[in-house]
């Protein structure tokens, strides 16, 4: 029963259509630029975010002080 290498097919073993198509996904995936962008607004939003909480925490600090101030001024100046 002699089998010619053509009937037999290629010396590796045959990939399932579903892996070899993850596998395209995966390579494109990795050298497309199309995202890149996304990406990097994504990091200044970001970059923003916390930079507006380091000011308001700061700045409610600074408030708090200001406002008791007020209220100190006040209880002195009211019975």
């Amino acid at each position: 029963m002699a089998m010619s290498l053509h009937a037999l097919g290629s010396a590796s073993p045959a990939i399932p259509r579903e892996e070899s198509t993850l596998t395209e996904r995966l390579r494109r995936f990795g050298s497309e630029e199309d995202g890149v962008d996304l990406i990097e607004y994504a990091f200044l939003v970001g970059f923003l975010a916390i930079g507006c909480y380091v000011a308001m925490t700061s700045l409610s600090t600074g408030l708090v002080g200001f406002f008791t101030s007020i209220v100190n001024s006040f209880s002195r100046i009211l019975p």
